[in-house]
């Protein structure tokens, strides 16, 4: 057996067809392939049984076997093994039919191409482990269903039974097959109230703590506790509601035992607080095991888009890459509430590099900001302590979250994160701010909003997606800072989204001068850019150097003036032309000005126009790349 190999098991009675076959595999890269071959079934099947084939070729007419036998044969003997089906044209229909019964593919004799079988059998044997993974997926996602303490039932809009668990046929009474497809009110003392509990999440979103007594077919009857929310699709779709039933059994068996002989309230109490930390505690535990198989499914997709596919293929792989991505974001932020409900944030305390933390989180977002033409800034106060001791991975979580809500919430304008010392003086307290020109949040929606699986309107979930948790993780983390988050917002206007969080000095607490500094100074700027923002952070950026620049003009409302320039500044991002198309206009007034483009995303390609509009420096906007324009300008002005 040749290593690497793909193992091939071939199963044909027509010799022609099988030196076709094997002449169609001697095509390929050696070794790339290795072939073994068998008349009839039985034979097939003893060889299956033994493993290490990696994908059989069966034909649907054996001398001991025929039509969709030789399929279920196969797959009985070795179940993990992909099959894939031999016929003729007259024989297509059945072909089809076999694929129903598990087999990954057919092949029409007579119509193979030689690049055609290899891919055909590479494929197959990839979609067969893609399917394996989906079914381990759905098996942990079953088993975290399952293993839930408390009933769990979702319902159709219309309050009919969707699903259930274990837990659920307890309290019931009924098996999983008697509850799907009845009426969730069916179950309880008081019908309409249950119908109303339904209503009440439909037009609420959410309702939490709405109590009903459940009858189950023995008669027995259960006071209950039900937390219930929406669930919709990717596409805002409503598809019905999700509840949990919380036995209040033996709550009201305590509160009345506490009633009659005055026992301690906080002992039961404590013991609500105990189940929530032991409910979080295994959401916690079970990270790994719902991540891992998700992470190998999603990279499996990535693969697989890379590989040669038609446009349907194509489809259901984005499809599955855009669920599977969603759903990882769900899980995170779930298991990121409950280590936190379960008392397991505990924040780092190391030096970091304040600059370098707000540049991966501004990388992180600018994508999406790209792709809805939404101008993504960020300010650093240039008095700003940057060399910190803290919690790098945390901050940036919680920036993450205010810059991704900012960009999803923003259709049109700009998102800017601005970083100042707080107003106390003291240099460890730092001031964070994000604004955007976004919906806002209505002002009796402002409190509401840091609460756990809320969003400031219904609509906004089905409209934007999310859980309605990330606000609520950010306030935490900010709180284990020594700070506090606030907003202020105008409704269709934008919102501004403000903490303050708490570090330690690292000893290089305040930020040297860059290299080249000396050369800067006293020079004067033409700074161009048409957004006033923009405008504003760069020239408080260029002042600081000691770079003087008069307000952000057109170039040639400035070049032609009697006072000479010493350099010229431009936005690359701007809305009527590009950094480079003004550059080329500055280069045919003032051929011999140094000109710098500062852009936040370069994109393929900009290396090469600057070079040929004849760019002095291209620089990122981006704090710890800006901070490399005073020697890059200082370089560019000896080369002169």
């Amino acid at each position: 057996m040749k290593k690497n190999a793909v193992q091939v098991l071939l199963v044909e009675d027509n010799a022609g067809d099988v030196r076709l076959l094997r002449e169609m595999f001697g095509k390929e890269r050696p070794g790339s392939f290795e072939l073994t071959h068998f008349v009839r079934m039985g034979d097939a099947e003893t060889h299956l049984r033994k493993g290490g084939v990696d994908i059989a070729l069966v034909d649907m007419g054996l001398p001991d076997e025929h039509g969709l036998d030789t399929v279920r044969r196969s797959l009985a003997a070795a179940p993990d093994v992909p099959v894939i089906v031999l016929t003729g044209l007259e024989d297509e229909a059945l072909a089809a039919e076999a694929m129903k019964e598990g087999a990954q593919d057919y092949l029409i004799k007579g119509q193979i191409e030689n690049r055609a079988l290899p891919r055909a059998l590479r494929h197959a044997i990839e979609r067969h482990q893609l399917g394996r993974r989906l079914r381990d997926l759905q098996f942990y996602t079953r088993s975290l269903i399952e293993s839930n303490i408390n009933a769990l039932m979702t319902t159709d809009p219309d309050g009919i039974v969707t699903d259930i668990n274990k837990q659920a046929e307890t309290l019931t009474g009924y098996a999983r097959d008697e509850l799907l497809g009845t009426p969730f009110r069916n179950f309880f003392t008081n019908p309409d109230r249950a119908q109303a509990g339904i209503e009440r999440v439909l037009s609420r979103g959410k309702v939490t703590d709405y109590e009903l007594i459940a009858r189950a077919l023995d008669g027995k009857e259960t006071t209950v506790s039900f937390n219930a929310t929406t669930f919709h699709d990717r596409d805002g779709n409503l598809q019905g509601v999700i509840a949990v039933a919380y036995d209040l059994t033996k709550r009201k068996r305590i509160e009345r035992t506490l009633q009659e002989n005055n026992v301690d309230l906080e002992k039961a109490k404590a013991a609500a607080e105990n189940a929530n930390l032991a409910k979080s505690d295994f959401l916690a535990t079970m990270s790994h095991e719902i991540r891992t198989p998700m992470n190998a499914i999603l990279g499996m997709a990535d693969m697989l888009l890379e590989s040669p596919l038609n446009v349907e293929q194509m489809k259901y792989l984005e499809v599955l890459r855009r669920a599977g991505s969603d759903l990882r974001l769900l899980i995170d932020d779930i298991l990121d509430l409950s280590k936190i409900e379960a008392g397991h944030l505990e924040l780092e305390h190391v030096e970091f590099d304040l600059e370098e933390v707000v540049d991966q989180a501004i990388e992180l977002t600018a994508v999406k900001a790209r792709a809805k033409g939404i101008v993504l800034l960020s300010h650093l106060s240039p008095a700003l302590a940057t060399s910190l001791i803290g919690d790098p991975a945390k901050l940036k979580q919680v920036l993450i979250n205010l810059l991704g809500n900012a960009v999803k919430f923003t259709d049109a304008g700009e998102v800017v994160l601005t970083i100042r010392n707080h107003d106390s003086g003291d240099a460890g307290q730092i001031e964070f701010a994000v604004s955007d020109t976004g919906i806002g949040i209505p002002s009796d929606k402002l409190d509401a909003i840091f609460d756990d699986f809320t969003q400031a309107d219904a609509s906004t979930t089905r409209k934007y997606g999310g859980t309605g948790l990330g606000l609520g993780i950010s306030r935490r983390i900010v709180g284990a800072m020594g700070g506090s988050i606030t907003v202020a917002s105008s409704l269709g206007k934008g919102s501004t989204f403000r903490f303050i969080a708490h570090f330690d000095l690292a000893p290089e607490r305040i930020r040297k001068a860059p290299e080249g500094y000396e050369a800067l100074y006293g020079k004067r700027v033409l700074l161009i850019s048409d957004n006033p923002m923009s405008c504003l952070i760069l020239r408080e950026t260029l002042h600081a150097w000691g770079l003087k620049s008069a307000p952000c003009l057109l170039p040639a409302e400035e070049i032609s003036g009697e006072q000479p320039y010493s350099l010229a500044v431009i936005d690359h991002c701007m809305s009527k032309m590009d950094g480079f198309e003004v550059a080329s206009q500055i280069r045919r007034i003032a051929a011999d000005l140094p000109v710098v483009v500062l852009t936040f995303d370069a994109q393929p390609g900009d290396t090469v126009r600057g070079m040929e509009v004849g760019l002095a420096v291209m620089l990122s906007k981006r704090g710890r790349s800006l901070s490399q324009f005073p020697s890059k300008v200082a370089t560019a002005w000896r080369n002169l």
